[in-house]
């Protein structure tokens, strides 16, 4: 299992669970901070998911994406 999400960059590089590609480009020209919070918390379940699947025996990867680290962050 592979992850090349553009973690380094929520607000531009990153679809919340949940949102539309729509309502994240609206968000993005209106209220670009109202994406941060979703956008780690999303990224926590991504990472949660990439662990169990580990879990099971999956060899799993991530490449510097900084996906962990916002995980970390999240609200």
């Amino acid at each position: 299992m592979t992850d090349q999400t553009s973690a380094h960059d929520p607000i531009h590089g990153y679809l919340s669970q949940g949102w539309s590609v729509e309502d994240w480009r609206e968000r993005m020209k209106t209220a670009p901070d109202s994406i941060f919070t979703p956008a780690k918390q999303s990224m926590a379940k991504q990472v949660e998911a990439m662990l169990t699947l580990q879990e099971r025996g999956a060899a799993t990867l991530d490449y510097g994406n900084n996906i962990r680290q916002m995980a970390l962050e999240r609200a």
